[in-house]
């Protein structure tokens, strides 16, 4: 048996279109899919809260991890033997090293396994992630011939000869129709947002996110109101589904006249100036409770706005494009 373990990394619109990227290379490899959400950015650090909230389907694929016993499997990379496979992508590696390392790995010295002119690997460091990794010394010119580390997921060749392949990556190319395939929510949880639709009737409002923290959002309401003009029915009288982790937003929008319906939510205090996601703000506050909590609730805004009538999305945000991918009618991207 041949395995894909895929490692959580970034936000939640991230993980799901490196999910797709993965079930790709599953499906052209037959591998049999784990996803391993236990980083810690969205719950407690150890566990794997991805099955909690999603089912996949019409692939080979196992809710836990392999039962593999140490010496009786080959791993890529071979380091994962030694930090174990229910490591933490984070807890071993960062993305980026300083510019002249980076360019010349990339570019220059593939490395088994590795492709040529990638745009970009995983680095081992062998240590916590928080702890500062100095390149001042000689490991900086050994770190440009480290094998351990992990070449972008969306970029692994085919046909990798291990047993077990670990996978991650941040915003590779992107298969909607794979989520579409093969991604679904679990029945309860699927249950609620329903419910939630039927009562609100969303399936006659405008749904419409925006994403303040790290993206910018200045006239947001200003080009929301020009892109509303596209749509082809009367403003006035229409229910908006605003998704949003900016509570300013919410009451703008009503003082506008909009009749505003929103998921009720819980929404941190960030300094917008410090910027990152909302996703980040719980770990770093050790909040995990809230964590999970904000990413069942992040789940539950984009099925949300799949079920609108319309919906006006944000084209450089990648919570938005799961949005566009699970709806089947009209999307404008306002930020354009």
């Amino acid at each position: 048996m041949k395995y894909l373990i895929l490692k959580g990394c970034a936000g939640l619109g991230n993980r799901l279109v490196t999910l797709s990227n993965a079930i790709e290379y599953c499906k052209r490899n037959e591998r049999i899919l784990y996803v391993d959400w236990s980083d810690g950015l969205y719950g407690l650090k150890g566990e794997n809260i991805f099955y909690k909230y999603f089912k996949i389907n019409n692939l080979p694929h196992v809710t836990s991890l392999p039962d593999l016993q140490p010496g009786t499997f080959s791993v890529n990379p071979k380091i994962w033997h030694k930090i174990g496979l229910n490591a933490a992508l984070y807890d071993n590696y960062t993305y980026g090293l300083p510019s002249v390392n980076k360019y010349i790995k990339e570019r220059f010295l593939p490395g088994k396994g590795k492709l040529r002119n990638a745009r970009g690997y995983f680095y081992f460091q062998g240590k916590p992630y928080e702890e500062k990794v100095n390149y001042s010394n000689i490991s900086y010119l050994l770190s440009l011939f480290n094998y351990r580390d992990i070449l972008l997921g969306g970029f692994l060749k085919n046909n990798i000869k291990e047993d077990v392949v670990i996978f991650s990556d941040y915003q590779p190319k992107y298969y909607p129709q794979n989520l579409i395939n093969h991604l679904s929510l679990t029945p309860d949880f699927d249950r609620i947002i329903n419910n939630f639709s039927e009562h609100n009737k969303l399936n006659e409002a405008i749904g419409i996110h925006v994403r303040a923290t790290d993206r910018k959002v200045e006239d947001a309401l200003v080009l929301i109101k020009n892109k509303l003009s596209k749509i082809d029915q009367e403003k006035e009288s229409s229910v908006i589904f605003l998704a949003t982790d900016n509570k300013k937003l919410e009451s703008e929008f009503s003082q506008a006249g909009f009749k505003v319906v929103t998921y009720p939510k819980f929404i941190p205090d960030i300094d917008l100036a410090i910027g990152g996601g909302i996703h980040h703000w719980a770990t770093k506050n050790k909040q995990f409770e809230k964590a999970e909590l904000i990413l069942k609730e992040s789940i539950i805004d984009i099925w949300l706005l799949s079920k609108c009538k319309y919906l006006l999305y944000m084209g450089n945000s990648s919570f938005s494009k799961i949005a566009v991918t699970l709806h089947n009618s009209t999307c404008i991207d306002w930020v354009q």
